[in-house]
């Protein structure tokens, strides 16, 4: 695979750590049902569980880069395909949250 598009995927992966800490600091979980219910099945304690969903999905997207994508394993476009499409759809759904 392209040293281009594994620093790529790299990028993407650090712009969604950004945005999960962005997303923490403004307690998204207080003003987003959406974010209420998936924080509410780890946790009670919803900050807490926000906070475990976004690290396990960081670290998942930190642990592709560095199996599956920077070593060429079977499988690894299709990680990068599908963080590409969950990223899309992550910036979908903000846009019409904000538009709405």
């Amino acid at each position: 695979m392209q040293k281009s598009i594994r620093i790529g995927f790299l990028l993407l992966i650090g712009s969604q750590t950004l945005h999960s800490i962005e997303e923490y600091s403004n307690s998204l979980w207080e003003v987003l049902p959406q974010a209420r219910v998936i924080s509410g099945l780890i946790s009670n304690d919803l900050s807490f569980g926000f906070a475990i969903v976004n690290a396990t999905l960081v670290a998942f997207g930190f642990w592709c880069f560095i199996g599956p994508i920077q070593h060429g394993w079977c499988g690894a476009s299709a990680l990068m395909w599908f963080w590409v499409v969950l990223e899309l759809g992550n910036s979908i759904g903000h846009t019409y949250l904000a538009i709405d």
